[in-house]
């Protein structure tokens, strides 16, 4: 009984060193354990504070660039309405022309375009105010060079604020005013944004 007695003591014995060793163990993978997640918390914390200033940093730029555009834009939105300004008081000043010098610009353009008959079609105003006079000396200088070509006032009435249309069978020659700045505007829109912002 006393060898059972002393087997029995030591396998106690034996299970309580592999207990013993067991909690020791598990006491240093739990203190290992512990250690690994701070280190992986530094780590993350690191990670995530450094992904934060970059999406800060990302949201500042995208903002100064956003805000470098509408600047941009704006000061193109600035220029534009200046050049526009300034064709603007183009036109103005060419349909104020002087009853006089419209004659003599509408009278070329007429004999530099007329081939055959053709009708004259002016605005309302200008077709009360030089319409006969255009006719007269554009008639007037054909016959003095022996060409067969005639001009007459057309009824109708141009919607535009100057210049003139000439019309020819079915075919219509477009030299009011708003046309012809328009094709000049394209010419002229490099030196006007000299004269204006230089």
């Amino acid at each position: 009984m006393n060898d059972m007695n002393a087997i029995l003591a030591k396998i106690e014995e034996d299970a309580k060193a592999v207990a013993a060793k067991t909690i020791e163990t598990a006491e240093e993978n739990r203190e290992k354990i512990i250690a690994d997640y701070a280190q992986k918390e530094v780590q993350q914390r690191a990670e995530i504070l450094k992904e934060t200033e970059n999406q800060i940093s990302a949201v500042h730029l995208r903002s100064a660039s956003q805000s470098g555009i509408e600047e941009r834009n704006e000061n193109l939105k600035t220029r534009r309405m200046a050049m526009d300004a300034a064709f603007e008081k183009a036109m103005e000043l060419m349909c104020s022309l002087s009853p006089e010098k419209k004659v003599a610009f509408y009278t070329q353009m007429a004999v530099d375009s007329v081939q055959g008959e053709a009708e004259l079609i002016l605005n309302a105003s200008e077709k009360a105010e030089i319409g006969e006079a255009v006719i007269a000396i554009v008639n007037k200088s054909f016959a003095a060079k022996g060409v067969e070509n005639k001009l007459t006032l057309s009824s109708t009435v141009g919607a535009f604020r100057g210049g003139m249309k000439l019309k020819q069978g079915n075919i219509e020659t477009n030299c009011t005013f708003e046309v012809l700045m328009s094709r000049a505007k394209d010419e002229l829109e490099p030196d006007v944004a000299r004269a204006l912002f230089n």
